[in-house]
């Protein structure tokens, strides 16, 4: 990921939907640089990061998107965004309940 791709997703994540109140990342180059956290600040985005090599900060999310890969994307063959949209969807319903 390089810092540009990042400033542009966020912002377009921004723009398609609402802004988000806190921005978790960890704290890789792109995401500690001057220009994304200004950005954030810009659009008035708490920045939270987790802490140098601690994988155990992020540990249960980083189950749940293992598990969302390895048990659903991987196994699947989308026919475009909207298929894989409405497919991640019922899985995560089903994760859920």
């Amino acid at each position: 990921m390089d810092l540009d791709s990042c400033i542009e997703a966020v912002q377009e994540a921004i723009a398609r939907r609402e802004r988000p109140a806190i921005f978790n990342t960890d704290q890789g180059i792109q995401f500690t640089s001057r220009a994304f956290t200004q950005m954030l600040e810009d659009n008035k985005i708490a920045i939270s990061m987790d802490r140098k090599v601690s994988w155990r900060d992020n540990v249960c999310v980083e189950r749940l998107w293992r598990l969302v890969r390895c048990e659903e994307v991987y196994l699947k063959a989308y026919e475009n965004v909207t298929h894989a949209r409405q497919s991640l969807g019922k899985y995560l319903d089903c994760y859920r309940n």
